[in-house]
């Protein structure tokens, strides 16, 4: 797993990224808390994003990422958006042929909410259904 430099994150996204690596399978490689005056790469103030991957063994997700990955997905895409949240998850890929084809995929978690309240939210749902998602 991956050694997560915490004080070297903007401050305001510090407990949703620890969120999002408390599941299982899961570690961000990225991310950004928004900046006032922001540069063409970072996110405007008011806006957040989160890189994370799913952990791989065997050229594949693990058991415990994908269960993270699918229980994630369905909160941010479905429950949290059925209430107005603003916030998503999607996938992205650099050019396989350019890297190491298999290696590429990350997941990007955006919004335009407070990632505090996000990260609390998530907590709740984790609290509430994770354990009987993980069961199956």
């Amino acid at each position: 797993m991956v050694d997560i430099p915490y004080d070297e994150l903007d401050a305001n996204i510090v407990a949703l990224v620890r969120a999002i690596n408390s599941f299982p399978g899961i570690f961000t490689v990225g991310s950004c808390g928004g900046h006032p005056n922001n540069k063409d790469f970072q996110n405007s103030e008011g806006t957040f994003d989160i890189v994370f991957r799913v952990e791989v063994s065997d050229q594949r997700p693990t058991q415990e990422g994908w269960l993270s990955l699918e229980f994630l997905v369905y909160i941010f895409n479905n429950v949290f958006y059925r209430t107005g949240v603003k916030v998503f998850i999607g996938p992205y890929s650099a050019p396989p042929h350019y890297n190491e084809p298999g290696s590429t995929i990350t997941f990007r978690l955006g919004g335009e909410e407070d990632p505090d309240e996000i990260a609390e939210l998530l907590q709740d749902q984790k609290d509430q259904w994770f354990m009987v998602w993980e069961r199956g």
